[in-house]
């Protein structure tokens, strides 16, 4: 039993057979690894902070930077569209701030960032993203219409 064993380990003919099982455990290895799906989607933490340190008057100029709207214009639209991103909370995860709301919108618009990056700075999943994206387009849909209306009726 021992010679067999001994025979089978150091022939050279069964050399290549031993790293190619090697070869092809390890790509199953690794095929396995990769198909599992995460437990959860890394984020980046405090960027709201950041974002909400660009309000102070010393980083105007960095809030129009990161966007492409001033801080007034961007209360301004807050103002204006509030009320139409405010959600009640039906369960699960609390309801996103409109101000947060504008600036996802924002850093998605103005910067061409994918929905999943947009996700990752603000700490949300995509589907979230996609929805704030598509209220806040809403909103400013309604807003768009609600000024045409008021600018015809002047006129």
């Amino acid at each position: 039993m021992l010679h067999a064993a001994q025979e089978f380990f150091f022939n050279d003919e069964n050399d290549n057979v031993l790293k190619y099982h090697h070869n092809l455990t390890a790509a199953y290895n690794v095929l396995i690894q990769t198909s599992v799906p995460r437990d959860s989607m890394p984020k980046i933490t405090n960027y709201m902070n950041v974002a909400s340190d660009m309000a102070l008057l010393q980083n105007v100029d960095d809030f129009k930077l990161h966007y492409r709207v001033t801080r007034q214009t961007f209360e301004v639209i807050l103002c204006e569209v509030a009320a139409d991103l405010q959600h009640e909370n039906v369960g699960g995860a609390s309801p996103v701030a409109p101000d947060r709301q504008i600036l996802v919108f924002l850093n998605y618009v103005t910067n061409q960032h994918s929905m999943r990056n947009c996700g990752h700075f603000y700490g949300m999943s995509i589907s979230t993203v996609h929805g704030i994206i598509s209220s806040v387009t809403d909103a400013l849909l309604k807003l768009q219409k609600r000024v045409s209306l008021s600018c015809h009726s002047v006129h």
